[in-house]
């Protein structure tokens, strides 16, 4: 049997580890998909000629026209001359909206075009209205719950994944990439599954407000950093995380494992 450990920062510390301790029992085949993952499973009495490292969330290639792009801009009443830094997820502290909205105060200091923008509903909806209101930060807006996700991030000229806590990459840096947007995160070891620094994306400090808000300038001034950075993470989307890309993968390891079963099956007899 092949299985996967996930989940592993939304229980208590001690379900997870036996959770974890279980599904390796019962695998012949571990599928490990991220740094933090691959440390968790290292503590366990685990032969690791069981383990595999490879990708299982796998994202589309969307298509979306210039027009439904125009007409969003229309809706939030962007100007053409503006530009939008945008984060999405649930609004909970691990996802450390806040640090965004702080580094978008230093930002749009020296970037008065820029319009930040957080998609997303959840728990601190309304300490994050506190905090722009205490901001004075006119350039930021909850845009709550959106069901075009894919049209906001062709609108959006740079990502930001504000999370520091370690965890699987995050879809919607797959998703941002996947659509030729940069994405700018705070380091950690699992989203370099997605990002090397200055190649495919744009990493600082864990938690280092003052550097995010200098990435975001950076790459709103320098477009042709931007541009490469943008196509680099797009061709390692599709490469890698590209749905085709993660079918394939998996299919070659169930057929390995199917094969070793067959063979195991044929030398019992």
């Amino acid at each position: 049997m092949v299985s996967s450990i996930m989940g592993i920062h939304t229980e208590a510390p001690w379900r997870t580890y036996s959770r974890a301790f279980l599904t390796c029992l019962g695998t012949s085949r571990l599928v490990i998909i991220s740094p933090a993952i691959d440390k968790l499973v290292r503590r366990l009495p685990v032969n690791r000629r069981r383990l595999s490292h490879l990708p299982v969330i796998g994202v589309d290639i969307p298509e979306v026209t210039p027009e439904e792009v125009a007409h969003l801009r229309e809706e939030l009443a962007l100007a053409p001359s503006e530009v939008v830094i945008t984060t999405i997820g649930g609004l909970e502290p691990r996802k450390r909206h806040d640090l965004f909205l702080d580094a978008a105060h230093l930002a749009s200091r020296s970037c008065p075009q820029a319009r930040f923008l957080v998609v997303g509903r959840g728990a601190e909806e309304g300490q994050l209205h506190e905090q722009i209101t205490r901001l004075n930060l006119r350039a930021a807006r909850l845009l709550g719950e959106r069901r075009d996700i894919d049209t906001i991030l062709c609108l959006t000229d740079i990502y930001v994944r504000p999370g520091t806590a370690e965890g699987f990459a995050g879809i919607t840096v797959l998703e941002a990439q996947a659509l030729g947007v940069p994405v700018i995160a705070f380091e950690t070891e699992d989203v370099k599954l997605a990002i090397t620094h200055g190649e495919t994306g744009w990493l600082v400090p864990s938690g280092d407000v003052h550097a995010l808000a200098q990435a975001i300038k950076l790459l709103l001034t320098d477009k042709s950093r931007a541009r490469a950075i943008a196509d680099a993470g797009r061709e390692s989307v599709v490469k890698r995380f590209s749905i085709p890309a993660v079918v394939d993968g998996l299919q070659s390891l169930y057929e390995s494992e199917l094969a070793n079963l067959t063979s195991r099956h044929t030398h019992s007899v």
